[in-house]
């Protein structure tokens, strides 16, 4: 969320009464600008011995990080939102003595990709080039709104592609509540939500029923759930009805790890890769 959003909160009040619409698109375009692109500013031994190459998706430039042996079964990675695709890193070695390679990319508008704006299709449609590129997938890890993209892109397009296991962390429920969360903390009027989720369903052109986890349709094998009880980005009753919403899927509950420490965790990353190699 821009920084200076806050600080239209009775501007967008008034507005809102009058013009619901127009605020939606101006709402659109702040929810889809990444306030920062995080990169890696040391060098880290992980990182450095990721065979770093390009993928053309639509108009987007993707960075792309490969670890391991191309003829090994792959673990894709999906970040989240302000976030990079070697995030992630603690997950590769651990991965790789299992005999899976490990892909990661930088999403649209993040990382060392191109673009200066994105949303949930944009990063779904990269996920789903990405796999499109692999002969053979073992799992997809991904974390908060990569989790979602995730969802969306096997759910909406890639209907029929089988995947054996995945794993969410911090994954939100729907976007309305994301939308819903993120008004209530700028102070802006909850009648918003309304013409806003209009606005996103006709701009991506699906129903609002695509982006909400509850009831997703999945191909997958089975799945894991993990998210912190005390998570204050994310609450955990979304981990919740995600697990019971897809098949054979644990959850599993941290404590005072937050929203954004998980994926460092030793305890979660050695319950990731049992997971996955099960």
């Amino acid at each position: 969320m821009p920084w200076w959003l806050p600080l239209l909160r009775i501007p967008l009040a008034v507005l809102s009464r009058v013009m619901p619409y127009v605020v939606a698109r101006l709402l659109f375009r702040a929810f889809t600008t990444p306030r920062i692109r995080a990169r890696h500013r040391h060098a880290d031994r992980v990182v450095q011995q990721a065979r770093v190459t390009e993928l053309l998706h639509g108009q987007y430039l993707l960075k792309r990080y490969d670890w391991g042996d191309p003829a090994h079964p792959a673990v894709v990675v999906v970040h989240g939102w302000e976030s990079r695709g070697t995030a992630f890193r603690a997950l590769v070695m651990p991965l790789l003595a299992q005999g899976y390679r490990v892909v990661a990319f930088d999403g649209p508008a993040h990382g060392h990709s191109s673009g200066k704006r994105t949303h949930l299709l944009h990063h779904a449609g990269a996920l789903q080039a990405v796999i499109a590129s692999l002969p053979d997938v073992r799992a997809i890890v991904a974390h908060s709104f990569g989790g979602h993209a995730s969802i969306l892109a096997l759910h909406h397009l890639m209907p029929h592609f089988h995947l054996p296991r995945l794993v969410l962390v911090g994954a939100p429920l729907s976007a309305r509540l994301v939308f819903e969360r993120t008004l209530q903390q700028i102070g802006a009027p909850v009648g918003l939500i309304d013409p806003f989720m209009a606005y996103v369903t006709r701009r991506f052109g699906v129903t609002e029923a695509l982006l909400d986890n509850r009831k997703p349709d999945l191909n997958i094998a089975a799945g894991l759930v993990i998210h912190d009880l005390y998570d204050d980005v994310v609450p955990h009753e979304d981990a919740r009805q995600i697990a019971d919403a897809l098949p054979n899927t644990q959850l599993l509950t941290t404590l005072d790890e937050g929203h954004f420490k998980l994926l460092r965790q030793p305890s979660v990353v050695e319950r990731i890769v049992s997971f996955i190699v099960a």
